[in-house]
C-alpha cells in the first residue's frame, strides 16, 4: 500500500526516544474531509489505549474520475487533495493528539484501503457515508464494509456529535449474549473511566417472562465482567418496549453504544439489520459494532 509519510514531522509524529517503537496496535482512523467529531473520538482512544494513531485518507482514480480533470492528470490532483486532507488532520488533532501519530495516503478504493490498514488495528474510527443512515452501515459503503467485515471494533461517528461524559452503555440479546461485545465495552469503559450500562431490551409484543427472572439473566451475563474488573461500576438494565426506540434514547445521553455485528450468525434479530435501521439513522453518539472474533488478548484485564 502506498503510503506518505510527511517530510517535515509533526509535532505530535512519532519520535526517536532511543527505546524500540511501540509494539501496541494502533487506532486506525479513516478521514475523508475536515470531520472534528471523528478525530477526535478516535484520539481520544489512542489515548485510552496508550496505542499510536494511524491517520489514513485514501484517494482513487477510474476513468469516470479522470473526466472531472480534462488536460490534468487526475491522479496527481487527488494527490495533492489528499494532502490537504492530512494537513488539516494534523492540524485539528493540536493537542489532542497521542504521543504517537503518523500517516498515510494511499491510493487505493477507500474501503480496501481501510481493510488493508485494519489488518492490526485495535479499533477503526470511521465517519459515516453520505448516505441513509442504515445504507452507510450496511450499504456498499465504507463503514458498511469496514464494520461488516473487519476483525476488530469498528465506531461509526455520526456528524455532529456531542462531546458528553455520558455512561458507555452495551446494548445486548438475552437469548443470544455477544461475549466479546460485552468485554470490549468492559474494557474501554474502564479505559474511560465510566459507568457501563448493560441494557437488554424485551421487545413490545412478546411475552414477558416476569422482570425479576429476566434481571437474574441479565446478571449472569455480566457476572464474569464484575470479577475480571472489580473496579469498575456495572449497572443492568431491562427495558420493554421497541428496541430502536429504546436504543435510539440510550444514543441522546450516551458517550458510545456497543452493539455485537449486525447479523452475525450467533446473533438474535434482536439486534439485527432492522434493529440496526433505526438505530442508526437516528444517533447521537458513537456506535460501536463488535465482531465474535475480537481478540482478547488486547483487552485490559
Amino acid at each position: 500500500m502506498a503510503s506518505y509519510r510527511p517530510s517535515t514531522p509533526s509535532p505530535h509524529a512519532s519520535h526517536d526516544t532511543g527505546s524500540a517503537p511501540s509494539p501496541a496496535p494502533p487506532v486506525v482512523v479513516g478521514v475523508r474531509g475536515d470531520e472534528p467529531e471523528v478525530l477526535a473520538l478516535a484520539a481520544e482512544l489512542a489515548q485510552a489505549y496508550e496505542a499510536p494513531l494511524h491517520v489514513v485518507h485514501a484517494y482513487w482514480s477510474t476513468v469516470g474520475t479522470a473526466d472531472l480533470y480534462l488536460g490534468q492528470d487526475a491522479p496527481s490532483v487527488l494527490q495533492e487533495a489528499g494532502l490537504r486532507v492530512l494537513a488539516a488532520a494534523r492540524r485539528r488533532l493540536g493537542d489532542q493528539a497521542p504521543a504517537h501519530v503518523d500517516y498515510s495516503l494511499p491510493f487505493a478504493p477507500p474501503a480496501s484501503a481501510i481493510a488493508a490498514a485494519s489488518k492490526q488495528a485495535r479499533i477503526v474510527v470511521l465517519g459515516t457515508d453520505d448516505a441513509s443512515w442504515y445504507e452507510r452501515l450496511t450499504g456498499r459503503t465504507v463503514a458498511r464494509h469496514t464494520a461488516l467485515h473487519a476483525k476488530c471494533p469498528v465506531a461509526v461517528v455520526p456528524e455532529g456529535t456531542r462531546e458528553g461524559s455520558g455512561d458507555v452503555v452495551a446494548a445486548i440479546d438475552l437469548g443470544n449474549v455477544s461475549d466479546a461485545a460485552l468485554r470490549f465495552a468492559a474494557d474501554i469503559s474502564s479505559r474511560l473511566g465510566t459507568v457501563l450500562r448493560v441494557v437488554s431490551v424485551v421487545l413490545a409484543g412478546q411475552t414477558d417472562p416476569g422482570r425479576e427472572q429476566q434481571h437474574a439473566r441479565l446478571d449472569r451475563a455480566v457476572h464474569s465482567l464484575r470479577h475480571l474488573i472489580p473496579t469498575l461500576d456495572i449497572r443492568t438494565e431491562i427495558i420493554t418496549d421497541d428496541a430502536n426506540r429504546a436504543l435510539t434514547r440510550a444514543t441522546e445521553t450516551a458517550r458510545l453504544v456497543i452493539v455485537g455485528r449486525p447479523n452475525e450468525p450467533r446473533m438474535a434479530p434482536v439486534f439485527g439489520r432492522p434493529v440496526a435501521t433505526g438505530l442508526l439513522k437516528a444517533a447521537r453518539c458513537p456506535i460501536v459494532v463488535v465482531p465474535v472474533e475480537t481478540r482478547h488478548d488486547w483487552l485490559h484485564f
